[in-house]
């Protein structure tokens, strides 16, 4: 199985692009809430968030990126 960074790479879930549902999901190493897996189902492959958690109305949607150390994340996550 590959690493989730190699797929994320061919699979953009970037929130800079206004139709893609990334932009409702946010990055957490400590308090991550969901995780993301690649899903293969009948010849399509699909990035899928799920819930590690109950997920209360309102609540922000938290994952880990899979990549550590750039500058952005030294601010705090």
């Amino acid at each position: 199985e590959r690493p989730l960074c190699y797929y994320l790479s061919l699979f953009s879930v970037d929130a800079t692009f206004q139709e893609r549902l990334g932009k409702y999901v946010n990055h957490s190493t400590r308090h991550a809430n969901c995780v993301i897996k690649v899903v293969h189902y009948d010849g399509t492959f699909s990035i899928c968030l799920f819930a590690l958690k109950y997920i209360e109305k309102g609540m922000e949607l938290r994952f880990h990126y899979g990549v550590t150390g750039l500058d952005w994340q030294k601010v705090g996550s």
